[in-house]
């Protein structure tokens, strides 16, 4: 089942990204980019300016360190024989495809039924949002969330195995390509790496040992933030510096920057509209609340859930975040994994009431998939006309 939710998934994405029909809004501008790098001219993707400049319809000067490192590894792959395009909708797609394979480990090891976690990858591969980031075509961002999922993974397997040098060598060198691959991310992971240390430290169930503390992953941590300045970021400090400080700064007559003049009201109803589905978020939330609820769970599906948890807390923080500064919707791509884990407890919580919640989890799963493929068919009648 969890190769067929894998197909699934990459023929959703592919299939999609393939079309003839199909505007895929920024493939023209990653295309170029990867040309030029192909070109040989690394240096326009390296140094500041040319890819770190955001689009000129933003109608402001501003610097994004984006690093050049997500045409770095498609190119690695250039020399395959296959139309370029193609290549990259190929190989981002398979990417994808198996975050389907992270939804159902994260989702073993907070102690989920194999049935719960098998449907969590199935939520996965038909997320709505996940055709919102195929059909804007944020390649990088895709990317850069696949690292961040290794990282996690790798990090929390680690804590429950135990670290050995060699585990700790391969963390910092996946964390340090994970900072590297897109800011929101470094951002996100650093978030989350800081706080879990913590929450395993106070994380034990009544007659438990308390848990010893994990210092490892802030060694990991310390140590790629540290590689990420020396080969690329330091660059951009002063730049960002300055652009952020426009950014946040106030305005010509003395006012802060107003985003939603709706206020509060106005970023919900966006961001359920950029969602282009509830439903996932909805059934997350049960999940959420039965975990919360479980008791007496094992130390390691405990340090499980604590990360899951604290991975989905990236998105409330960063929707009151997104009422000051324009996250893009970056906040809302990279939580769609473990709104997939904790949806997958919800659904299973609602099959198993008997024979009517088995069918309503089965009608809730089917109207998710049917409203990604509504979204999809809406921008390619959008696109046509």
């Amino acid at each position: 089942m969890l190769s067929l939710a894998v197909a699934l998934a990459f023929g959703l994405r592919y299939g999609g990204m393939a079309l003839p029909q199909s505007v895929i809004i920024d493939m023209p501008y990653h295309m170029k980019w990867l040309r030029t790098l192909l070109a040989g001219d690394w240096q326009a993707l390296y140094f500041p300016g040319g890819l770190s400049e955001v689009p000129p319809e933003w109608g402001m000067s501003l610097l994004i360190p984006k690093s050049p490192l997500f045409y770095v590894a498609v190119a690695s792959f250039s020399a395959l024989p296959f139309e370029l395009e193609t290549l990259v909708k190929w190989l981002i797609s398979v990417l994808d495809a198996t975050l389907v394979v992270f939804a159902y480990w994260f989702s073993r090891r907070i102690r989920a039924s194999d049935k719960a976690a098998i449907t969590a990858a199935f939520l996965y591969a038909v997320m709505p949002l996940a055709f919102r980031a195929f059909s804007y075509g944020i390649l990088p961002t895709i990317f850069a969330q696949w690292l961040a999922a290794a990282l996690l993974a790798l990090v929390l397997a680690a804590s429950l195995r135990g670290w050995r040098p060699a585990t700790v060598l391969v963390a910092v060198l996946l964390a340090t390509l994970t900072l590297l691959s897109f800011p929101t991310v470094a951002v996100f992971v650093t978030l989350i790496i800081v706080t879990v240390p913590v929450v395993w430290r106070l994380t034990h169930s009544r007659g438990q040992r308390r848990q010893p503390f994990s210092w490892q992953p802030y060694l990991v941590l310390g140590a790629a933030w540290v590689l990420a300045l020396v080969a690329y970021y330091d660059l951009y400090v002063a730049p960002v510096t300055a652009s952020a400080v426009a950014l946040l700064g106030a305005a010509p007559g003395g006012g802060s920057t107003v985003r939603w003049p709706g206020g509060v009201t106005e970023l919900i109803a966006w961001t359920a509209d950029y969602l282009a589905s509830l439903l996932p978020l909805i059934l997350a939330g049960v999940g959420v609340l039965l975990l919360l609820a479980r008791r007496h769970a094992a130390a390691g599906h405990a340090r499980a859930t604590a990360l899951v948890l604290a991975w989905l807390a990236i998105l409330p923080l960063f929707v009151a975040a997104n009422y000051k500064v324009d996250m893009i919707g970056k906040h809302l791509f990279f939580t769609m994994l473990p709104v997939a884990v904790t949806g997958g407890v919800g659904l299973l919580a609602l099959g198993a009431r008997g024979t009517w919640g088995r069918r309503l989890a089965g009608l809730l799963l089917f109207t998710v998939a049917w409203q990604a493929i509504v979204f999809w068919v809406e921008r390619l009648v959008r696109a046509s006309t």
